[in-house]
């Protein structure tokens, strides 16, 4: 078949050319799948003249199966259909069996070369099992995670895969944040002669274990026979004892249900049943964005809460949410209660019209009282009680008794009393039906009604003398001059009502005007009046929220606008009961409901522009509608008291500034609504702003704070965290606002500014994500409400590169917000401290360098620039250079050159460099010892330091330099997740780190492919680029595959290099530019690198020697 010549010189060199070309353009092993049509591949992108395959190595005696020459093919296994060959020469199997489980040769000819290229490929054959994941007992491959709910002691634990051919190899894995960890197991394998089916089993359980836990089965699957590696399970261990102390929420019924929990990434929300036994509801795994909902009265928050929606009495009971982040764990209990209004909404007194005041006669010596109430939940507590106590010497109460009945859910409570009259009186007296008990704040309801008595007095059972003298004999002469005199003023009565008719026939007739019992004061009528002002107040309050406040035609109402800030209230530390802490609060609804801040003085302290005034105008808002909360007040009292000024009286200010000029209540009517009221709620709002505070009159402010008035009003006082009273009543609780997260950002940008358009929504986050600066600003609330509503408008402020820029739109905003608090009733007009603004800007630019300014006769200004910035600490007026950067390109210059020769002052160098107009490129981002994790749900790095890294536009590169750190595959998947979504970042490298040998095929690699994105790792000298395609790692020169020899020998050296000490000191910056190739960057100009400890920002300046650095800590 062969020229001669040509068959010598190939038996002459074939022995050099299999060495040579063994494994070049042909990859070897390759697998293909039995019963399907394989090809066996090979690159011959150099041409040939004629391809000749083998199905042995051994090409010398044996004769090729297919041959591919002049466009002819030939051969035996041609002929008989068994094989084929493409035009590229690459080799079919038209039905694969195991038989070629064998080692193919391929010779290439060439046009001008006598001699072939000789290539040898082994082939696997296999077999793919019928569940396309590992298959753990309990467990299916249709979800991507299995929950457990529930183990109090050992279980066992199988994970298979059954029928598959090569074997698979599976271990048991315990997830944690930082690896895998192994667990011991027990493996089985069961073959024919084709396939073989896996096992392997653990015995899992305990007391000692987390309360979840995240198991992994792991399938070392090189040839891609499962589509899924790993199969994951939650373990909900109920074996371990759970300590902690339920937070008690009570919820009106038909209202919404919100409860938070902690963010981590397997969280598990669970209820408690009647019967003792526990039913989940919802399990969600965010590291695979994997959520499981049991029930569909139930939904998830993205914030990890529990949300139900129109809360009923069967939804009541206990709650817990069982959260953990693979290394720690918690569970959050809450006690949820149901309470419905009863109908009617008021106590019932039998014999009584609830229309009217209601007055009872007395019977002569006992009587009885009734008091009821229907339709509550839960069940309340009545009490009978005189109003006055001196009604006490005249009549005693006694044998009070309840009947309760319960249906559907709800109660009728009827409350009897017994009432013994000790002497006689004309006077009447008041007694009132109340609720008491533990349910009292619940519902605050009380009636009072008016008794009556008789005129008469006990002398014995079944007698009764009058009041009237008695004699021995009977004298009709006494009784004819009463009759008489009775005669005469029924006489006068009546006169006197014929002539009072006539006066007043164009009057109404009013027919309880002539009643025996004389009118009583219309306390209900006077309060009902009162609060309907409140409410009128209020309203005009909550009703017209400008977020922007120089855009006057922009106004919401409050519930339009309000979304949840973080909340922290203050408690003593557990263990030492001295120290305190701030710990998560929960929702703004807690406030009144959360045991640890109980008390009937409450002080909201934050930042300005943290939203105090915002919160205070919901609770306004939810006290109007009758919303849970503030609601369970009778009366809510909202004073600003920046409107205060010369104002000592708050019965004055209450009259003066929440009630309508044209209103007929007296300040003594306010007085005694409020002494006869159990139930207020009284709101200071600004104690920063109260122009008294160094007053030396004694305030009603001070007092109440001092819990000197009002001791059993609740009293919530807002202030700036700086500004807190002297003096305050000792059992005060302290709430601290903390601003937005991601979560706060979203909704509200949903509920005011980009309602249901998400790519609108979607746009201002990128915004933010390309500004570093803007990111950390927007998490004050004020900040990030301007700018949302601002960023859509104004392209100047959404491409924003420094904080000048947006200081300046700030300073113009908050000018315009300052002019309108001016115009409250009271208060300083601004004019009066804007009439000489150059005269202001001296004075501050003097009370800053204590001491005046003037120059010498002759001297320019910039002259002296070097002498004015001496007497400005760079550490401490480092906004002032940086505005006046930001503000004059004419200033910037000396100003950079100043700080530039002040020593250790490049950090403020670059900050001021920053600050000029125009964009600064920044390539790359490498962290140095300082990676810790990824936060997969939030889409940011997190460093050693607790500094958070969200996803950036601006970076081409992320370098992680790890010294002696294993990397999981679990990690780098996470980090891969990360930088998909950093849409310029198109590199990734990891240094002096031990990477796994290979990649499990997923999704994400896809991605990574599709983007284009380059993986590197440089583990010692050799280093080695990624081949997303397969998942193997690949020498960077030549592109052959890492051996296992080879991966175990960076093993050994990762060994050594651990046991070393990274880098000398003094060295980093060495360090980390030879890590960077400068030369690859030498036309760059900002580099951003992060450690342990900080971020920097290096500066390369041809015009300046030397680095500068800008510290983010």
């Amino acid at each position: 078949m062969f020229d001669a010549k040509i068959i010598f010189l190939f038996l002459v060199f074939s022995s050099l050319s299999v060495g040579v070309a063994k494994g070049g353009r042909c990859k070897s092993p390759q697998s293909i799948e039995v019963g399907t049509r394989g090809v066996v591949s090979c690159q011959f992108t150099d041409g040939f003249t004629s391809i000749h395959w083998y199905n042995s190595s051994d090409y010398i005696s044996d004769l090729p199966v297919v041959s591919y020459e002049n466009t002819k093919k030939s051969g035996e296994g041609f002929e008989s259909g068994e094989f084929d060959i493409q035009e590229d020469g690459s080799l079919v199997i038209n039905r694969v069996a195991i038989k070629h489980e064998t080692t193919f040769s391929v010779l290439q000819f060439k046009a001008g070369e006598q001699v072939p290229n000789i290539y040898q490929i082994n082939i696997q054959t296999k077999i793919t099992p019928q569940e396309i994941c590992p298959v753990i007992n309990r467990c299916g491959c249709i979800e991507d995670v299995c929950y457990n709910p529930g183990i109090v002691s050992n279980i066992e634990l199988i994970c298979k895969v059954e029928r598959s051919r090569p074997p698979v190899v599976l271990t048991w894995k315990l997830r944690t944040s930082e690896e895998d960890i192994e667990l011991e197991s027990v493996s089985s394998n069961d073959s024919d002669s084709v396939t073989t089916s896996t096992a392997v089993g653990i015995s899992y359980g305990g007391h000692n274990l987390s309360y979840v836990t995240m198991l992994v089965c792991d399938a070392n699957d090189q040839l891609n026979l499962l589509t899924k590696s790993q199969s994951l399970i939650i373990m909900r261990n109920r074996g371990k004892p759970v300590s902690t102390e339920p937070i008690n929420l009570t919820l009106k019924k038909s209202t919404d249900m919100k409860l938070y929990c902690s963010g981590a990434s397997i969280v598990v929300w669970e209820k408690k049943l009647n019967d003792g036994s526990i039913k989940t509801l919802i399990v969600s795994y965010a590291t695979r964005n994997f959520t499981k909902i049991y029930d569909n009265d139930y939904s998830f928050g993205q914030d990890n809460s529990l949300l139900l929606y129109n809360i009923d009495i069967h939804h009541e009971g206990l709650y817990s949410c069982v959260f953990g982040n693979h290394n720690t764990d918690e569970v959050k209990i809450f006690n949820v209660s149901v309470y419905v209004d009863p109908v009617p909404s008021y106590l019932v007194i039998d014999g009584c019209d609830h229309t009217k005041y209601c007055t009872l006669d007395a019977q002569l010596q006992e009587g009885s009282l009734t008091c009821s109430v229907s339709g509550i939940r839960p069940a309340v507590e009545l009490e009978w009680r005189p109003f006055h106590t001196k009604s006490l010497e005249i009549m005693t109460l006694s044998n009070q008794q309840s009947k309760i009945t319960t249906e559907s859910g709800t109660s009728t409570v009827v409350h009897t009393t017994k009432y013994i009259i000790k002497k006689a009186t004309d006077e009447r007296l008041t007694l009132e039906c109340r609720v008491v008990g533990e349910n009292a704040g619940l519902f605050p309801l009380s009636t009072k009604i008016d008794l009556l008595l008789p005129n008469t007095i006990p002398t014995g059972r079944g007698q009764h003398t009058t009041l009237f003298p008695r004699t021995e004999q009977t004298n009709p002469q006494p009784i004819i001059i009463a009759v008489i005199a009775f005669v005469i003023i029924v006489m006068i009565i009546l006169g006197l009502t014929i002539f009072f008719k006539r006066c007043c026939s164009k009057t109404t007739h009013h027919s309880d005007i002539y009643e025996k019992v004389p009118m009583i004061p219309q306390e209900p009528e006077h309060k009902s009046i009162f609060i309907k002002q409140l409410k009128q107040t209020y309203g005009e309050f909550y009703r017209t929220v400008q977020p922007i406040p120089y855009l006057m035609d922009r106004k919401y109402a409050i519930n339009e606008l309000f979304v949840e800030v973080g909340t922290e209230c203050l408690i003593n530390d557990d263990k030492t009961q001295r120290d305190k802490r701030w710990v998560s609060l929960g929702p703004h609804q807690n406030i009144f409901i959360d045991q640890r801040v109980k008390s009937r003085r409450r002080i909201i302290e934050a930042e300005p522009g943290y939203g105090k005034t915002t919160l205070v105008m919901q609770l306004a808002y939810e006290w109007c509608v009758g919303l849970a909360g503030p609601a369970t007040s009778n009366i809510l009292i909202v004073v600003k008291l920046r409107q205060l000024q010369g104002v000592s009286s708050i019965y004055d200010a209450i009259r003066r500034f929440l009630l309508p000029r044209e209103s007929q209540l007296k300040i003594e009517t306010i007085k005694d609504i409020l002494a006869k009221e159990p139930s207020v709620l009284l709101i200071l709002d600004a104690f920063d702003e109260y122009p008294d505070y160094e007053s030396l009159t004694q305030t009603d402010i001070l007092a109440i704070l001092q819990k000197q008035m009002f001791p059993n009003f609740d009293v919530i006082l807002t202030t700036r965290s700086a500004y807190l009273p002297r003096h305050f009543a000792p059992q005060t609780k302290r709430i601290r606002l903390t601003g937005f997260d991601s979560y706060a950002q979203d909704e509200y940008l949903k509920k005011a500014v980009t309602k249901d358009d998400e790519n609108a929504a979607d746009k201002i986050k990128e915004w933010l994500q390309d500004n570093p600066v803007l990111g950390d600003l927007c998490q004050v609330p004020l900040f990030f409400v301007l700018y949302a509503h601002l960023s859509l408008e104004n392209d100047n402020l959404k491409d924003c590169s420094s904080v000048t820029v947006f200081f300046r739109y700030m300073v113009t905003c908050f000018h315009s917000h300052l002019t309108r608090k001016v115009y409250d009733e009271n208060v300083k007009p601004l004019h009066s401290f804007e009439e000489n603004h150059t005269k202001l800007k001296q004075v501050a630019f003097e009370a800053l360098s204590k001491t005046p300014r003037s120059n010498s006769p002759g001297q320019k200004p910039e002259e002296r620039a070097s002498e004015i910035l001496e007497d400005f600490d760079l550490s401490k007026f480092q906004y002032m250079y940086r505005f006046a950067c930001g503000l004059s390109p004419t200033a910037a210059i000396h100003i950079i050159r100043y700080v530039q020769g002040a020593e250790g002052s490049d950090k403020f160098a670059t900050l001021c460099i920053l600050e000029q107009k125009g964009a600064l490129i920044i390539p790359s981002l490498i962290l140095h010892e300082a990676f810790s994790s990824v936060d997969t749900v939030r889409a940011e790095i997190i460093l050693k330091s607790g500094l958070r890294l969200s996803t950036q536009n601006t970076f081409k590169e992320l370098w992680i330099e790890q010294n002696g750190a294993r990397i999981t595959e679990q990690i780098l998947t996470d980090v891969f997740l990360y930088i998909l979504k950093c849409e310029r970042l198109s590199s990734i490298s990891f240094s002096y780190c031990l990477l796994p040998l290979h990649l499990n095929k997923t999704s994400v690699l896809s991605k990574l492919q599709e983007k284009n994105i380059e993986v590197l790792w440089y583990p010692s000298v050799v280093w080695y680029q990624l081949n997303i395609q397969s998942g193997h790692w690949q020498h960077k020169i030549g592109y052959n595959d890492l051996t296992e020899e080879e991966y175990n020998k960076e093993i050994l050296m990762f060994g050594e290099m651990k046991n070393q000490i990274p880098l000398q000191a003094g060295s980093r910056e060495e360090a980390i530019v030879a890590l960077s190739n400068p030369q690859a960057h030498r036309s760059q100009s900002l580099r951003f690198i992060c450690n342990v400890n900080d971020c920097e920002l290096s500066v390369v300046n041809n015009s300046v020697t030397g680095r500068h650095t800008l510290i983010l800590e």
